[in-house]
């Protein structure tokens, strides 16, 4: 994003992955989580990747709802997440609470021309896991 000229504003809830991304990509990046998000129409787009699976189910619809407001009329989203039906806990205590195709079309209901895809990938320990893609903008 950087490269075709972006500009990026770093959101992470963890200390350690926002240090990352800053070595990485040289990106000051935010530790706070997207209950915080108070920003009106800032955004031309909004990337979540693997983001929201992490926060607890009762907190989603005000987490998209926070996304939708931030985001500019027009403005893009894209979400990729976990796909399943149970919450778990990884080796070091991170909740992984997976969505389902129907909760995530209940969430994006203030968007428009939403898209989804599904895929494959893998967990930081290797394990398979089912992904869940949608692309939605904000009227």
């Amino acid at each position: 994003m950087l490269a075709e000229g972006f500009v990026a504003d770093g959101l992470d809830a963890s200390a350690a992955l926002a240090a990352e991304a800053g070595r990485r990509y040289g990106l000051s990046v935010r530790v706070a989580d997207f209950r915080t998000l108070s920003y009106r129409q800032r955004y031309d787009g909004i990337w979540c990747a693997f983001a929201l699976q992490h926060a607890s189910r009762e907190d989603r619809p005000q987490i998209f709802e926070r996304i939708h407001t931030a985001l500019r009329p027009g403005g893009q989203l894209f979400v990729g997440v976990q796909k399943g039906p149970m919450d778990w806990r990884d080796e070091h205590g991170r909740l992984y609470a997976p969505f389902m195709q129907d909760e995530l079309e209940s969430l994006l209901a203030g968007f428009e021309r939403i898209v989804f895809d599904t895929g494959t990938g893998k967990n930081y320990d290797g394990t398979p896991v089912l992904n869940i893609y949608a692309t939605a903008v904000r009227p």
